[in-house]
């Protein structure tokens, strides 16, 4: 059984999408921008950056 998104473990959205979440994230963006860009609702984009920076502090 292979997972649609290797990145995130129970994501709801495909890993290009994450991927797009993750390089406009880099470019500095707030989820709202990010929302409106790869069309997401905000919510979601707020759980993936939340999900993204816990990683980046763990490093």
């Amino acid at each position: 059984m292979t997972r649609k998104n290797k990145y995130a473990k129970f994501a709801k959205i495909s890993e290009p999408k994450f991927r797009e979440i993750l390089r406009l994230f880099c470019a500095d963006l707030d989820a709202v921008q990010i929302s409106e860009i790869a069309v997401l609702h905000r919510n979601t984009v707020n759980g993936y950056l939340r999900s993204i920076k816990q990683t980046i502090a763990k490093i």
